[in-house]
């Protein structure tokens, strides 16, 4: 259905972007992981060109702590912690309870000082770092 909708005369690559972007959100919290990665190396870029990562980046943390990879999901975390901070605005609801689950997911699993350590280190990579790290395997 979305490919067939970005062919559409009213598709724009934002909003198949932020489509996509919803669709993986969903995937994430029903717990199709594979599903969701594919959707995610999707639109990451698009994203990325609008500035708007730091949007959905809650819902890519959440799918790595709930694959295991708890390193690149506190990574993740770190970096979107410090870029809303320095936005100064409130995450969306959805994006909240993102956030909240793969942070109860890291603290089920790693030590306070190792995810203290990885949140830190988030913080400080690029956006394209991040987007990198968003879509490995």
């Amino acid at each position: 259905a979305l490919a067939q909708s970005s062919k559409s005369a009213f598709a724009t690559r934002n909003n198949v972007g932020l489509a996509l972007a919803n669709l993986h959100g969903i995937l994430v919290e029903r717990g199709d992981l594979a599903e969701a990665a594919v959707v995610g190396c999707d639109f990451i870029g698009r994203l990325h060109d609008l500035g708007a990562t730091w949007i959905v980046l809650d819902h890519f943390a959440l799918r790595y702590a709930k694959s295991g990879r708890y390193d690149i999901a506190a990574k993740l975390t770190g970096w979107n912690d410090e870029t809303v901070r320095r936005k100064a605005v409130p995450r969306q609801l959805n994006e909240q309870r993102a956030h909240e689950s793969a942070k109860a997911i890291l603290r089920a699993h790693l030590s306070g000082a190792e995810i203290t350590q990885l949140l830190a280190q988030g913080a400080t990579l690029s956006e394209d770092d991040i987007c990198r790290l968003s879509i490995e395997d």
